[in-house]
């Protein structure tokens, strides 16, 4: 259903109204041009900032992100905008709800090495799967990282990124994954059904009980 200006409108005072007014200013934006990918970006990506949940976001991932083509652009253009703004939150958290393959394929158009896969796991969510992803991989230091989470629907439930993370005598494991633990600065992650986190350091840890062999994931492929 298509995202008319009365329902942004309205959106924006029901924000207004709750003092979410980082959600609000996305909003002013967005409302100057209605069909920006940059401004609705900042909306989804305010969204998940201020805390709403799936069900809120998921009328505006269908009327701005619902075919391959749209969220192929939708993809690329927050990962260019990382790249140019490392401490653009509002882009890492855009990249939730993707398919996997869309954020994958801009990865790798951009060149970004996978250095691993792994599983995670909580008594609330249950397991999924993180792949990370470094833009350029020294003996010891990877920067930028931006690690993607997926769930058994291969849909983007997190977004993680370090400015640049430092570990300490890493190897590798079953032929391809990184392992080693170190620390990362500049850290931001955004998670379904909510949560956001910016913080100036953060350890940094993959363990090799956590690897996840390539092959057995949708990123087998991955160049």
């Amino acid at each position: 259903m298509p995202m008319t200006e009365s329902k942004l409108k309205n959106a924006r005072k029901k924000a207004a109204g709750k003092g979410q007014w980082a959600l609000v200013a996305a909003f002013d934006s967005l409302l100057l041009d209605v069909a920006s990918l940059d401004a609705r970006i900042n909306v989804l990506g305010a969204m998940q900032e201020v805390g709403l949940l799936s069900n809120s976001l998921a009328p505006y991932w269908a009327a701005w992100r619902s075919t391959p083509a749209e969220m192929d652009a939708w993809a690329s253009r927050c990962l260019d905008r990382l790249q140019s703004v490392d401490t653009d939150y509002w882009a890492l958290a855009a990249f939730v709800g993707l398919p996997l393959e869309s954020v994958s394929k801009a990865l790798a158009q951009r060149a970004y090495p996978l250095m691993g896969i792994r599983f995670a796991s909580s008594y609330k969510d249950g397991e999924w799967l993180i792949a990370t992803f470094a833009g350029k991989a020294g003996d010891t230091v990877l920067a930028p990282v931006i690690e993607i989470g997926w769930g058994a629907d291969q849909t983007v439930n997190e977004a993680t990124r370090w400015r640049a993370v430092i570990l300490k005598e890493p190897r590798e494991v079953s032929g391809s994954s990184l392992v080693g633990s170190g620390s990362g600065s500049y850290f931001m992650r955004a998670k379904l059904p909510y949560g956001c986190w910016r913080i100036h350091d953060e350890p940094f840890e993959l363990k090799e009980d956590w690897v996840v062999n390539r092959a057995e994931t949708p990123l087998a492929d991955y160049p």
